[in-house]
């Protein structure tokens, strides 16, 4: 047997119910050729007559009204799906598994999670946070993994978040006192505060026992500083 066309069969129910191809046809907005041609069409891939055609209208045989019954209840479900997912849309619930830098789970994702759990009450959140220096590769238990590097699985899906601007920062009267710096090398002269993350810390204490990252690390050191 041919694959059937989910279409044929709504348009056989249709018109079982309707009676004639002409009613069917306005009831499904569709051209009367169009109806009689996914009738046959169905009575072709399930090789048996489902419907006589009268001056009366439309009989159906023995086998057509068993298919119609059957096909009603599968539309039900069908439908009976789609509703359930339209609800869990509009309103999901369940245990939402997030991982990501513990610097992101504190000073981003942390002050949504009031405003977010009262919009979607029946939804429960876990959070599990990694530190920023060891970035690590999604796993299979989390819904949202937020990363550092690209994941070396190219076939997972992936978005681009938004990331930090860092940079170096003057007041106007502090460049007016001691002038802009020509060069880097000139910042050394400068009064500067460097604001450093704990996990920055934790990541200079294992240099100096001499257990150095990978380049790539380095390069996501949250260190940033600014000029007083």
């Amino acid at each position: 047997m041919k694959d059937l066309d989910l279409n044929d069969v709504r348009t056989f129910v249709a018109a079982a119910q309707a009676g004639t191809l002409t009613a069917a046809a306005k009831e499904l907005k569709l051209p009367a050729s169009t109806v009689s041609r996914a009738l046959t069409r169905l009575e072709t891939r399930l090789g048996v007559l489902l419907v006589k055609r009268s001056p009366r209208g439309l009989l159906l045989t023995d086998a057509g009204k068993e298919y119609q019954q059957a096909c009603r209840r599968a539309l039900q479900t069908l439908r009976h799906g789609r509703e359930l997912l339209q609800e869990r849309s509009s309103s999901p619930s369940g245990l939402l598994r997030v991982v990501c830098p513990v610097t992101m789970a504190r000073d981003l994702l942390a002050p949504l999670l009031k405003e977010f759990l009262g919009r979607y009450p029946n939804l429960r959140v876990d959070i599990e946070p990694y530190a920023s220096g060891w970035d690590q590769e999604p796993r299979e238990d989390v819904d949202v993994f937020f990363k550092l590097l690209a994941p070396k699985d190219s076939l997972r899906r992936v978005r681009t978040y938004p990331g930090t601007v860092r940079g170096l920062f003057a007041s106007p009267s502090y460049i007016q006192a001691v002038g802009i710096p020509a060069t880097p090398d000139e910042t050394h002269r400068s009064h500067l505060l460097r604001f450093r993350s704990l996990e920055a810390q934790q990541r200079q204490k294992h240099r100096n026992a001499k257990h150095p990252f990978p380049s790539d690390y380095q390069r996501s050191d949250s260190r940033s500083e600014a000029r007083s």
